[in-house]
């Protein structure tokens, strides 16, 4: 006679949870759910890319003193494209809002009508302007016929003065939001490379973003970033918390909110 074998069904348990962020104690997404909110841009710390040959992370705390860390590790609740094009040819932090930008670089919309474009020239724009605008009624522009898009159009000839990047939110185990890291043209091509190589959904990774020492044509060091992934997965339920409860938010409050993260 055969003997039934018992399969155990793991129960998630939410207090057990690796993040605290998805603990019942967390008091802060408690209060945003209760009163309507949902996470945005303006409450989450932007960690800047390092100048020079640094591999070091400075992150911004409440308490003063910078965080020093070689390693920013946590969920990988944020992928974004993005494409900035500056009335600058060099963002110099002075507040001015990008001219065209784009969140899936095919298609850019005009910011503002009203707004300086800088040394950008108004009929090199229209060359590549489409004929109907987008649902709120902006300007709309095809990038594979944008001048400003293709090579040799950035500064000195060098690069593209269109800068696509990449949004990253990593939520760290022990915080409540998670922290916000855009990836430049220097390390775009290392970091599109290693997301291609996923299997699952970036939300279900466990990721970690350091920095390594690089040299551009000219000899000038940078720090590039880099992604690692750890081999176990999120698994369900916890990966579809993450997703509703960040992923999806930080996606609608980037494509809603007037935010442009150059740094």
């Amino acid at each position: 006679m055969s003997k039934e074998t018992k399969h155990e069904v793991a129960v998630y348990d939410q207090n057990q949870s690796r993040f605290l962020a998805l603990r019942p104690e967390n008091e802060m997404m408690e209060a945003m759910e209760a009163n309507g909110e949902s996470v945005s841009f303006a409450n989450l710390t932007k960690v800047k890319t390092p100048s020079g040959d640094s591999t070091t992370w400075m992150i911004d705390t409440p308490y003063g003193e910078p965080e020093a860390t070689r390693d920013i590790c946590g969920a990988f609740v944020l992928y974004q494209k993005q494409g900035l094009l500056w009335p600058s040819d060099e963002f110099d932090g002075s507040g001015a809002k990008p001219v065209l930008k784009s969140f899936d670089m095919r298609t850019a919309f005009r910011v503002d009508d009203t707004d300086d474009i800088g040394d950008l020239d108004e009929g090199v724009l229209a060359e590549a302007e489409l004929a109907q605008r987008d649902q709120l009624g902006r300007r709309q522009y095809d990038l594979s016929k944008l001048h400003y898009n293709q090579w040799g159009s950035g500064n000195e000839g060098s690069g593209k003065r269109f800068k696509e990047q990449r949004v990253l939110g990593i939520l760290p185990f022990g915080e409540m939001l998670p922290l916000i890291i855009t990836v430049q043209p220097g390390s775009l091509a290392s970091v599109t490379k290693t997301i291609g190589l996923l299997q699952v959904p970036h939300y279900r990774t466990i990721v970690h973003a350091n920095l390594l020492t690089k040299a551009n044509a000219k000899g000038v060091k940078y720090p590039q970033i880099n992604l690692t992934f750890e081999r176990e997965f999120i698994q369900k339920p916890e990966s579809d918390i993450l997703k509703q409860r960040y992923t999806d938010p930080l996606k609608s409050a980037m494509l809603a909110e007037d935010v442009s993260f150059e740094e």
